[in-house]
């Protein structure tokens, strides 16, 4: 019971990694994109 229980929580962990990791690429994409039409406004 006890490895089964570990398993889970290891698979928790890695899905709140992926979580994390998802959020900085659409924040690091709005970020990005922001400065594209600013760039572009400003030429």
């Amino acid at each position: 019971m006890t490895i089964r229980a570990e398993k889970t929580e290891a698979r928790q962990g890695e899905r709140r990694n992926w979580q994390e990791h998802v959020l900085y690429a659409s924040l690091g994409g709005a970020v990005i994109a922001l400065a594209v039409i600013a760039f572009v406004f400003i030429i």
